[in-house]
């Protein structure tokens, strides 16, 4: 995947996490528990944190390795997978279904995020 490609998921990903935000704070208030809203909340602060961090980064790309790559990979999926699965996992019960099979995928994604960083932590480029 390009490094163009990363910026233009990031966007997408932040423009996500407004709509997700501003749908959660006007419509979901009527329908979730205070504590469903809280997680939900949680996870748009996490989409819209690594999202930043993903653009960030794609737009230095040049101050990093060639590992830099994975660590884009590793927090599209963690971001992706921590955060989804919090949304779908609080709204299911307004739309009468089951989806707690998904409750695994949030550590699973929460990993994806942790090994993001610590691979990121060895692409640094070196001053020479």
């Amino acid at each position: 995947m390009k490094e163009d490609k990363f910026i233009k998921i990031s966007i997408l990903l932040i423009l996500i996490a407004i709509i997700l935000g501003t749908f959660s704070s006007h419509k979901l208030n009527n329908h979730l528990s205070i504590e469903e809203i809280n997680s939900f909340q949680t996870g748009i602060r996490y989409q819209m944190f690594h999202s930043i961090a993903l653009l960030i980064l794609s737009l230095n790309k040049n101050s990093f390795n060639s590992k830099l790559r994975i660590s884009l990979i590793l927090m599209i999926l963690g971001t992706v997978f921590f955060s989804f699965s919090i949304y779908l996992l609080n709204v299911q019960s307004m739309f009468a279904i089951n989806l707690k099979f998904l409750a695994p995928i949030t550590p699973i994604g929460g990993l994806l995020l942790l090994l993001s960083w610590s691979n990121l932590f060895f692409t640094i480029k070196k001053d020479n």
